[in-house]
């Protein structure tokens, strides 16, 4: 499972590197499963409210914050607010909206019919495999889900030299499919807390380096063996 690095301050000398390795994870984190009440409590006056205010000091960034706090200001309590996201977020990422589901998974962008477990899954495998990696049995995810990927590229990015050629590759990868699914969550989020996320999802891979050519890419995810 993602595992969120401290939200690194601006004064505080952490690179640039680090800054995008601790956006991936926190993202990561958003996209995996229903907010839980700590989660949005700290996304109101925690550590997760520093991360929103961190990011909206950056113009990339600060239409996908404007979009995800207008939602948490227009939840009410911190109950009702979590029902109302969690109900989105199955509508959205869990199957429940039939055809107005948005699939966190590689494959569903990548493959011919739109199937899941496809080449993407076994490619992502492959590249956990390589750095001693594999998704551990409680997330119960195929390794090409978005929170894995996330959690994948800020791994590889804290490698430094070592893990530079695979994460400009997984960042290739990862700009060949996300943008539909920010699309459809544009589309279909009727919060608007998903729809901001997905914002942010584009800036930060935007703003990721393209140093190496766009080779095809193998798919990455976060628990340790």
């Amino acid at each position: 499972m993602p595992q969120v690095a401290a939200v690194p301050h601006e004064d505080a000398g952490h690179s640039d590197v680090e800054r995008r390795a601790v956006i991936a994870d926190w993202l990561a984190a958003v996209f995996l499963r229903p907010l839980s009440m700590e989660f949005i409590g700290s996304l109101d006056t925690g550590a997760d409210a520093a991360m929103l205010d961190l990011l909206d000091g950056d113009d990339a960034f600060r239409p996908g914050v404007a979009s995800m706090r207008a939602a948490l200001a227009s939840g009410g309590a911190h109950a009702d607010l979590e029902r109302r996201l969690a109900t989105e977020f199955t509508l959205l990422f869990a199957g429940a909206g039939g055809p107005n589901t948005v699939p966190p998974y590689a494959s569903a962008y990548l493959s011919e019919r739109g199937s899941l477990f496809q080449e993407a899954t076994g490619e992502m495998d492959a590249l956990l495999r390589r750095h001693d990696l594999a998704v551990g049995d409680a997330l119960r995810e195929p390794a090409d889900h978005l929170s894995i990927e996330l959690a994948m590229l800020a791994h590889l990015r804290r490698m430094g030299p070592r893990g530079e050629a695979d994460a400009s590759r997984l960042r290739v990868h990862l700009l060949a499919w996300t943008p539909a699914f920010s699309r459809r969550c544009a589309d279909l989020d009727r919060t608007g807390f998903y729809a901001g996320a997905a914002l942010l999802l584009d800036a930060l891979l935007a703003d990721e380096p393209a140093d190496h050519a766009p080779i095809r890419i193998i798919d990455p995810t976060l628990c340790k063996t």
